[in-house]
């Protein structure tokens, strides 16, 4: 065999090593993007008050099927609200993308809970749409939450849900339209007519205080009264 042979049978080599290089790569790239879409079932802990809660949340880019919840409860309660939740006898069938689900698990005791300790594990099981499964364990040691401050748990949608849930109530006590025009009154100092829940004059510019409403211009005498 000559060297031009040789050489070429060893360019073929390495080219066929390489391109199995390649596509092994390529496969697990894809491979790697696909799992990144599949359903992802986690399980956190939550207490914005001294009341425990748990939530179930889906952060995968696909919707989890027949989601199956098994939790050994080794904590001392005050007060238990896990026996009577139906989550864990029948489970979540359709967990979508992006989806949370909060359940109420009671008060602690914490005297006890200091003594003994206690924990939560959470056996999570799940399947995409294809009827693969996947498991995964979640084990929380509720030593590690005393002291911890309720901020800890805030989160801005929270406090845009209640301040939304203030709204709604306080309107629901009074008639509300879209279209209803604001009342007005002159203004104590320039007498244009500006509406009663301004704080400032647009015509003189002029600083009001709050229930301006209704005051007369510094210097006006209120009618029937004489000067002496």
């Amino acid at each position: 065999m000559d060297i031009a042979s040789l050489t070429s049978a060893v360019a073929t080599v390495v080219l066929a090593l390489l391109t199995a290089f390649y596509v092994r790569l390529t496969w697990k790239m894809l491979r790697q993007v696909e799992d990144a879409r599949q359903p992802s079932v986690i399980v956190d802990l939550y207490m914005p008050d001294s009341e425990v809660l748990f939530e179930i949340g889906n952060v995968g880019e696909r919707p989890a099927l027949h989601v199956e919840v098994k939790l050994k409860d080794k904590t001392p309660w005050q007060e238990q609200f896990f026996k009577d939740l139906s989550l864990f006898k029948d489970g979540i069938a359709y967990l979508a993308p992006g989806r949370r689900l909060r359940y109420s698990g009671g008060f602690l005791d914490w005297k006890k809970l200091l003594d003994k300790g206690g924990s939560l594990e959470f056996l999570l099981s799940y399947q995409n749409e294809a009827g693969e499964r996947f498991e995964r364990r979640a084990r929380f040691d509720m030593r590690n939450y005393q002291g911890v401050r309720f901020s800890s748990f805030g989160h801005p949608v929270d406090a845009v849900a209640r301040e939304l849930e203030r709204m709604r109530m306080e309107r629901s006590h009074k008639p509300f339209s879209a279209f209803s025009k604001p009342k007005r009154s002159p203004c104590p100092f320039c007498r244009e007519s500006i509406i009663q829940t301004a704080r400032k004059c647009h015509c003189c510019h002029e600083m009001l205080d709050e229930g301006w409403a209704g005051e007369r211009p510094p210097g006006e005498k209120a009618e029937g009264v004489g000067v002496e």
